[in-house]
């Protein structure tokens, strides 16, 4: 039985950015865009936005993971640490092909 962890916790990594107040905005918003999309692709098991489409659960612990969701997350140069790293996060609206070409081979696989 493997125990429960975080896998992104925005508050705790924005406090890294504190005295940066733009690099701490840009990369609120890319991990809010990067919930988004995994709850609008059904790769999260809980709710992570409200009637808005504002992000309100800024926690994600590996049992809130789907098995896509996982495999879009975990191991050595997973699709969303290629995605968190590149460019296309920094764009406006931040460009998820990287993450949408991942999801599509998970799923053809299936």
């Amino acid at each position: 039985m493997s125990e429960d962890y975080a896998i992104w916790d925005i508050d705790r990594i924005l406090e890294a950015y504190e005295g940066v107040p733009e690099w701490q905005a840009n990369v609120e918003k890319g991990f809010n865009s990067l919930f988004c999309f995994l709850e609008r692709n059904g790769l999260v098991m809980c709710g992570v936005t409200n009637a808005r489409g504002e992000v309100v659960r800024r926690l994600i612990m590996a049992s809130d993971l789907t098995e896509e969701g996982k495999l879009l997350a975990l191991g050595p140069r997973n699709p969303i640490d290629r995605w968190l790293d590149s460019n296309g996060r920094k764009k406006n609206p931040p460009d998820m092909k990287i993450l949408e070409r991942a999801l599509a081979k998970v799923r053809a696989k299936k």
